[in-house]
């Protein structure tokens, strides 16, 4: 959900926001404490895709 939520809004999230959004979202089948610490966004962002890719070509042109 954090990284779903930094791809938007690429400043930080607090995690604050993510937890009452996991609540509200399950109408409190999820419901973690407020200590929890969920993954930092420098961890998030190893995960993320290649925006782009060179092209590869076939053979000689």
């Amino acid at each position: 959900m954090k990284r779903q939520f930094l791809v938007w809004n690429r400043d930080t999230v607090p995690d604050a926001i993510i937890l009452k959004d996991l609540a509200e979202m399950s109408k409190g089948k999820v419901k973690l404490p407020p200590e929890t610490q969920l993954a930092r966004t420098y961890r998030v962002d190893l995960f993320a895709r290649p925006t782009e890719r060179p092209a590869q070509r076939s053979g000689p042109a």
